[in-house]
Parts: C-alpha cells; structure tokens; sequence
C-alpha cells in the first residue's frame, strides 16, 4: 500500500541519489514524449543518455538543473518517490543556460556542441527566457505508483518554504513546461501556479529536436 502524502519527509539530494535523479530528469525532459531534446540536440544515443547526464550532476555545478545538490526530494520511508530541481536564476550571476552550455560544451566535447548549434537555433523560437532573481523550478518528477497524491504541490511548498528562509528578497517561483503536457499542467496548477506566457512554433522541424510544439511559463507569487 501506498504512503499518504502526509507521511513524506523531504530532503536535499547527494550525489549517493545520482541515479534516481537521472531517471527523473530523462523523465521530465520527455515529457510524456518519446525522446529528450538531449538525444536530439546532441546525437546522444538513448542508452548512452543516463551516463552523459551522471557526468554532468557529478560535476555539481550550481545554478541549473544539472546539480545533485539543486534537487528536492519526496521521502517515503527511505525511498526517494518524487523530486525537483530549483535554485535562484542568475544568483552567481551567470544565467542558468549558460551555466548549462558550459557543462555540456565539456562534457560532449566542442566539436558535438558545435555541430548541435544549427539545431538549437531551430527551437531558439520556442524558448522564454528565464528571470533572473526568481526561484526556478525544473525536472519535476515523481514515480508512476506515487502519482494522483499531490505530491508535487508537496516538493513546491516545501521548496518555496525554504526559499523564504534561505532568500527572503525572492518573490516570483516559475517553472517551464511543454505546452502537451496535461499530467505536467494538471500538477502545477494544483501547486497553485498559473500560466502567464506561451510560446508555438511555426518552424515544423521544431517536433523532431523537442517533444512538444511550444513551451508554457508557469508563475506562482511567493
């Protein structure tokens, strides 16, 4: 049986969690789809995808969601069932896409990152930029028998709670979503956020690099 979501405890990851954080990412990145914009951006071979993303979290560089330390875990007992990435945008003044180019620059090496350039400038019309000062929220994730019990509004609150403590001048929490994910829809707007802006392509090659025809912002006032 199943844990009420009262039950859960809630813990920042380690790098002892890296595998169940990788399962979550390559998740959330699909998105209900078939495949991440990683394996298409970046040539990355699904089986070869879980290992290039435990290179970049072992890295642990804040800032974006390619960080163990970054992650928010749902506790069952002893067992990570839910989880999200968040930090503050831009706080080491670096953006997180930077941040995030950076890493797989060195990771995949400057040939692949160069050769995936033409392919980031096709869905280059679909991204919303991030706001710098806000609490970004990102690679929401929980297991498939946990779902349906509010635990995501659970990781928000919580996130949101220790952001108050730790960054009292914040006053904005986003998240980016793909505009077909209902499942994903359905949580955040139970979390208490709202929608205030979205993106469509016009470019049809956009759905064979990204699993989704646009992105949603979703904002929640803290």
């Amino acid at each position: 049986m199943v844990s009420l979501a009262v039950e859960f405890s809630y813990r920042r990851a380690t790098l002892a969690d890296i595998e169940f954080i990788v399962a979550a990412i390559i998740e959330a990145e699909r998105s209900g789809g078939g495949f991440t914009a990683y394996e298409r951006m970046f040539d990355i071979l699904p089986d070869e995808l879980p290992a290039t993303l435990r290179t970049l979290l072992e890295e642990d560089m804040p800032g974006s969601e390619l960080c163990c330390d970054n992650f928010l875990l749902a506790i069952d007992g002893t067992d990570p069932v839910g989880c999200l990435a968040t930090w503050i945008e831009a706080e080491g003044a670096s953006p997180s896409h930077i941040i995030r180019a950076n890493m797989l620059a060195y990771v995949l090496g400057a040939e692949r990152w160069s050769q995936a350039r033409q392919r980031l400038a096709v869905i280059h019309e679909i991204d919303i930029p991030r706001e710098s000062g806000t609490m970004q929220i990102e690679a929401v994730y929980v297991r498939p028998s946990y779902r349906g019990r509010r635990i995501v509004a659970g990781l928000v609150n919580e996130a949101i709670a220790r952001c108050r403590i730790d960054h009292p001048g914040v006053r904005k929490a986003q998240i980016l979503s793909v505009v077909e994910n209902e499942t994903s829809s359905k949580a955040f707007l139970n979390a208490g956020f709202s929608i205030v802006k979205q993106t469509r392509a016009t470019n049809p090659a956009v759905s064979s690099l990204f699993p989704g025809t646009g992105r949603v912002l979703w904002e929640k006032v803290l």
